[in-house]
């Protein structure tokens, strides 16, 4: 968490492992929604790791 105050990307990419499964899994929905509401308030895009980005942005 520190490297993303520390280096201030513009995009933050979530590995489709983790997305995978979100819908079923309250631990993984409970992360994924932390990553995002995080990225949100740093102002960051953030993209599930895959060819297309699913999301360009967490609003």
């Amino acid at each position: 968490m520190g490297l993303l105050v520390e280096f201030q990307p513009d995009l933050i990419k979530i590995d489709m492992k983790l997305v995978r499964g979100v819908d079923s899994s309250p631990a993984r929905r409970a992360v994924v929604t932390g990553i995002v509401g995080i990225a949100g308030e740093l102002g960051l895009r953030c993209s599930q790791k895959a060819s297309k980005p699913r999301r360009s942005s967490c609003s």
